[in-house]
């Protein structure tokens, strides 16, 4: 990156800035601060609501010595960069590579190549699979992204009586309550979900956290290995990754 004083010279980054990453594949103009400045790292960023830590967060940066909320692109990504609902498919493992990818032939005769062991799920909860296992995968909306599936506190089942035009549905739980639920959080069977626009009617599952507010589908779980004198955690995801620095709020 081209670094520059305030009068223009071109200046060398500062040295530790030789591990930073621009959050794009190219740096650009936004990233200066982050390249040249005194800025302090994404490493326990609280990020917005639909929004994980980035990778490797330390390789990051606010665009000040203060982060604030303003940071968030930065810092975070987005869970379910598509905002569509999770949907399952059932089907087949056809075969199995090395890592856990499988090919999946769906019940609907549709056939999934390399589909991420992460967004493969067992009735058993067994996370290596075999050719003949009958698993579920999970994507985001019809054909979208995988999605990796999450260990919810709770999944509130309900029917779509509305939709609200602004990213919420209307969900009447199947105990009587009515509420306005954000699409992200909801996932349906893919026989409910022919289009990325839920109808009134179709029969979906509210995800739901302990505190009862409406989480994400498809961020990610894990369990705790060990937790670190700074009170960060080392945590091996669902999907079979670790992440040695995890912060207590997240």
């Amino acid at each position: 990156f081209g670094c520059k004083d305030p009068n223009g010279t071109k200046v060398d980054m500062p040295p530790e800035a030789k591990n930073r990453r621009c959050t794009d594949a190219t740096c650009g103009s936004m990233d200066e601060a982050h390249c040249c400045g005194d800025v302090s790292s994404c490493h326990g960023f609280k990020c917005l609501g639909g929004w994980l830590l980035r990778k490797r967060p330390e390789h990051f940066t606010c665009n000040g010595k203060v982060c604030t909320p303003e940071d968030n692109p930065r810092c975070c990504v987005k869970a379910n960069p598509t905002h569509k609902p999770a949907v399952d498919y059932k089907g087949k493992v056809t075969k199995v590579f090395p890592g856990g990818a499988c090919n999946v032939r769906l019940d609907n005769g549709h056939w999934v190549p390399k589909v991420p062991r992460w967004a493969i799920r067992h009735v058993s909860g067994k996370k290596h699979h075999e050719k003949g296992d009958v698993v579920t995968i999970r994507r985001a909306g019809k054909g979208g992204p995988f999605l990796p599936f999450i260990k919810v506190v709770q999944e509130r089942e309900g029917e779509i009586e509305e939709n609200l035009n602004n990213g919420a549905y209307k969900v009447k739980f199947v105990d009587g309550e009515a509420l306005n639920v954000p699409e992200w959080s909801l996932a349906c069977d893919d026989t409910n979900c022919s289009t990325s626009v839920l109808k009134p009617g179709t029969k979906v599952k509210a995800a739901v956290s302990a505190d009862g507010d409406f989480i994400q589908h498809g961020a990610l779980g894990g369990t705790i290995k060990d937790i670190r004198p700074d009170g960060t955690c080392i945590v091996e995801f669902d999907n079979g990754e670790i992440d040695p620095h995890v912060p207590p709020w997240a």
